[in-house]
């Protein structure tokens, strides 16, 4: 099995390709949010929206949020501190 874990960071929304009222609310609907929450929540970007995930994990989510609108990307998630250093991943890098 594979020790490494990743999280799903949102960067943007694709307003170019959606209505952002449409991004909106299929971001709130995914994650089971009201309206005016998710409009809170994205209005603070980046966001990380889901963390110790399987890379086949990360890459679903990946997937469906781009198909709503939603850019993000996939991070390496962060190991606690007192792993081995020499394990350790910055939160901001990219796979």
């Amino acid at each position: 099995m594979d020790d490494i874990l990743y999280l799903v960071r949102v960067t943007g929304l694709a307003t170019t390709q959606f209505p952002p009222q449409q991004i909106i609310a299929s971001f709130a609907r995914i994650f089971c949010l009201t309206i005016p929450e998710a409009e809170s929540r994205l209005a603070s970007l980046p966001l990380v929206v889901r963390g110790n995930l399987s890379h086949d994990q990360a890459e679903k989510y990946h997937r469906v949020l781009m198909r709503l609108g939603v850019e993000c990307e996939i991070g390496l998630q962060a190991l606690p501190e007192d792993a081995s250093p020499g394990l350790a991943a910055s939160v901001g890098e990219e796979v």
